[in-house]
């Protein structure tokens, strides 16, 4: 980020020339001296902050981690202690969990999102892409295919790594072959515990938007399994509808219809739709990718992810 004209306010206002420093991942990125003259309102302004150099209430364009303010410099190897605690309890870092939930719960529900390191088996550590600000937070990534209509390219089935978030909500990209196409086979599946599964699914063919949550015990045996199918996953009362779901979907509540007994293909091949309606496909009977609707081929942007917990 552009930090040259940021400045950070503490308790009061300093018209006397002085020296700020503003370090991201322990690096310097900026320092200046300079006086800062309050504007005439400045007692609307909260005590501490972070503003435009105007002051303005213009919103920051970026994302932050965390940002830690101290009401004295700090040396350089007490900096270096802060940045080491920090750096473990974000993104990348080399800090090993058991599960996206510990990890939540470990930071007070304030992890941001993104990869981390999951005991997914209990024992090896696995780089997992974890969700924790959708409903309730704690949710590791096991599907993730974003696709360009008018393509059809093939499925990555995983067999000892997950796929990772590239774009978050943004329809028409291809991902098609990158680290973040695909989903986990049966057989890595089945080395978790979770008992809890979140479906997302968005398409440029309509603007209805599906996600919801649920826990039906043959759905996650399915998904570990490849044998049996996602029957009941969309009856009244075993499912909840996420933050993310617009405009009225259909599914799950409006499924009839279910493939069963898929293998590794149990969360891509139709594990449950509306006849010649509404659909979940990835790569459905080989070339149809469909979101609550039934285009019957490949010809629409879409996007499918399943977390679980």
């Amino acid at each position: 980020m552009d930090t040259s004209n940021w400045v950070i306010q503490n308790n009061e206002y300093d018209n006397s020339n002085s020296t700020g420093r503003i370090f991201v991942d322990n690096e310097l990125v900026h320092s200046g001296t300079g006086s800062l003259d309050p504007p005439s309102n400045t007692s609307e302004l909260p005590s501490f902050g972070i503003y435009k150099r105007d002051y303005s209430r213009e919103g920051f364009e970026g994302k932050l981690y965390e940002c830690l303010v101290f009401d004295s410099a700090l040396a350089p190897k007490q900096r270096d202690k802060v940045f080491e605690f920090t750096r473990s309890l974000k993104p990348g870092s080399t800090e090993t969990w058991d599960s996206a939930v510990q990890l939540r719960d470990a930071m007070g529900g304030k992890a941001p999102s993104g990869t981390y390191k999951i005991r997914w088996d209990g024992t090896n550590a696995r780089d997992v892409h974890c969700e924790m600000d959708l409903e309730g937070g704690g949710w590791m990534m096991i599907l993730n295919y974003v696709h360009k209509g008018g393509t059809n390219p093939s499925l990555d089935v995983r067999t000892d790594s997950f796929p990772q978030m590239a774009r978050e909500y943004i329809l028409g990209a291809d991902e098609s072959g990158s680290a973040a196409w695909g989903h986990i086979g049966n057989a890595l599946a089945a080395q978790n515990g979770f008992t809890e599964y979140m479906f997302y699914g968005k398409t440029s063919n309509h603007d209805r938007v599906i996600h919801f949550r649920g826990s039906v015990s043959n759905v996650i045996d399915y998904i570990k399994t490849g044998t049996g199918d996602m029957s009941g996953i969309g009856d009244s009362g075993n499912y909840t509808q996420g933050s993310l779901a617009a405009n009225g979907p259909y599914l799950p509540g409006a499924m009839d219809l279910i493939y069963n007994d898929r293998g590794d293909l149990a969360m891509t091949n139709f594990p449950f739709y509306n006849i010649s309606d509404y659909h979940w496909g990835i790569l459905g009977l080989g070339d149809r990718w469909e979101v609550d609707d039934y285009p019957n081929n490949a010809s629409k942007d879409t996007i499918h992810r399943i977390w679980v917990r």
